[in-house]
């Protein structure tokens, strides 16, 4: 009797916890979010962390299908406005090319890694069993350039909900009104999609100012950072954990990232965002020096 009772406690835990996985990856939360001036804009730098912060939280708690419903959900909708994105950052911001944009932007949509980069790692030996998984580091603090707002929205939007964070993003001033329509679009696909609010939030007004207090706020957990020195340097001394050199560790990836890295700025008339690389061979330096390029 003493083992039958077991058995159906046991029966009973796995049925709830079945049961609650089941209803967690419903597609709508019932948590009370706040909506600011709606889709992810705020007034305030405080109100829109503190918006980003409840959603990830709430992230964190749904199974991984929740995720990738979220990100399904950005990719089939930006998909029919790539164009759109094209010419309408193009003429803010009297930058690049449509042909080159529209490129970058596929780029950023259909090869931004996912969820499939997060499988579990396991290590086994005489003294047992490890295993590694993958944890969300909170709010992320990004920081968009003029150069590619949209593409930049994307694909930090694409990476970091894939891992279960949620993105505060300070815009570019000189492309901030394509920049708030993509967080608001990508806010509208995710809520439709997954009833989650705030994945991605910025400011109706964007500053250097707001980038410089969110760089500072206690809730951001991280930053990643795209633009020119003087905003990469701002993150450099923030103290907080940063986003952006980059380590190549074979002459392959050089090549292609020399490459990847060369045909965008021909394309796009060569745009001034200063790009550094820092080389690494594996048996013998490759390049004694860090690699600047202009681009």
């Amino acid at each position: 009797m003493a083992d039958q009772s077991i058995e159906a406690a046991i029966r009973k835990i796995l049925q709830e916890e079945l049961s609650g996985n089941a209803s967690s990856s419903a597609a709508t939360t019932s948590e009370v979010q706040p909506e600011g001036l709606g889709n992810g804009i705020f007034t305030d730098v405080n109100e829109a962390i503190a918006a980003a912060k409840q959603a990830q939280e709430i992230l964190a708690d749904k199974p991984m299908d929740f995720r990738n419903k979220a990100i399904q959900a950005i990719k089939d909708g930006f998909g029919p406005y790539i164009e759109y994105m094209a010419k309408e950052t193009r003429d803010e911001t009297g930058m690049g090319t449509v042909e080159a944009k529209i490129a970058k932007l596929k780029n950023a949509l259909y090869n931004t890694p996912g969820t499939e980069l997060l499988q579990p790692d396991v290590e086994t030996g005489d003294g047992g069993m490890v295993m590694y998984e993958y944890t969300p580091f909170g709010v992320i603090g990004a920081v968009g350039p003029s150069t590619n707002p949209c593409e930049t929205v994307i694909n930090n939007s694409i990476m970091m909900i894939a891992g279960g964070n949620t993105i505060f993003f300070g815009a570019h001033p000189g492309a901030k009104n394509i920049t708030r329509w993509a967080v608001e679009k990508l806010n509208e696909f995710v809520y439709d999609a997954t009833g989650l609010r705030n994945v991605l939030v910025s400011l109706d007004t964007p500053s250097i100012e707001s980038v410089q207090q969110m760089m500072q706020h206690p809730d951001i957990a991280m930053l990643a950072v795209t633009g020119g020195p003087a905003v990469v340097h701002q993150a450099l001394i923030s103290g907080k954990k940063l986003s952006v050199p980059v380590l190549v560790t074979h002459l392959q990836w050089l090549m292609q990232l020399l490459i990847s890295i060369w045909q965008p700025t021909t394309s796009s008339r060569q745009l001034n965002l200063t790009t550094k690389s820092y080389v690494l061979q594996k048996r013998k330096s490759l390049l004694k020096h860090p690699l600047r390029m202009n681009c």
